[in-house]
């Protein structure tokens, strides 16, 4: 693994752990990281399922299976695939955040909304430079 993937990797991984704790409303009581240096990425405690069943959890779940799965495969093409429908979980994340009534939140969970949402939007942007990237590897190999 180079330095670059390894710190994308990282900010992916820290991307899934803040906004997994934010939707299970836990404000960061979750594991996780403590097997990066093996390849596995860091998961919500699975405890927490029941707390929300489907929802933002769900999609939270979601996108954590297909980082997983992302780092698995050597194929581009599933690579590529993978990254599409991470960034579709993304995208419907950041909706559902966007559509939480601010003035019904305390303070200090607007904050967390507010830097869930900024995460998400830095994730989508390393995202778009990595599809840049495969855009321009396909173009030179036709």
């Amino acid at each position: 693994m180079n330095k670059q993937h390894g710190i994308r990797l990282a900010t992916l991984l820290c991307c899934a752990l803040s906004v997994g704790a934010m939707a299970a409303g836990q404000g960061g009581n979750m594991q996780g990281g403590q097997g990066m240096g093996s390849g596995q990425q860091g998961q919500m405690q699975q405890g927490q399922q029941g707390q929300q069943q489907g929802g933002r959890y769900g999609d939270f779940d979601r996108m954590n299976r297909l980082m997983e799965q992302m780092h698995r495969t050597n194929d581009p093409q599933s690579h590529y695939e993978l990254m599409r429908q991470h960034w579709r979980e993304m995208e419907r994340s950041m909706e559902q955040l966007g559509r939480e009534p601010s003035m019904d939140l305390p303070r200090d969970r607007l904050r967390d909304r507010d830097r869930t949402m900024e995460q998400l939007r830095d994730q989508m942007r390393l995202h778009q430079e990595e599809f840049d990237r495969m855009e321009y590897h396909r173009g030179m190999m036709r």
